[in-house]
């Protein structure tokens, strides 16, 4: 009967600081992201849902200080 030989794999750990430098893609010449209806309609409401997340924060904060 053979033996089975146990493999251990070593991996090495390197912090990003200390890593080799990327080159970055350049961002100039890709123009307009191309987007559908749905997305549009997505990124839109997110929009007013945030606006009015804020003017609620605004409002809660005048209350808070007697303004209102």
């Amino acid at each position: 009967m053979e033996k089975k030989e146990k493999v251990i794999k070593k991996y090495s750990v390197v912090h990003p600081l200390f890593d080799k430098k990327e080159k970055k893609c350049d961002v100039e010449g890709l123009g307009r992201m191309k987007m559908s209806a749905c997305v549009k309609y997505a990124l839109l409401s997110l929009r007013v849902y945030l606006i009015l997340m804020a003017g609620l924060v605004v409002y809660r904060g005048l209350h808070e200080l007697g303004v209102f």
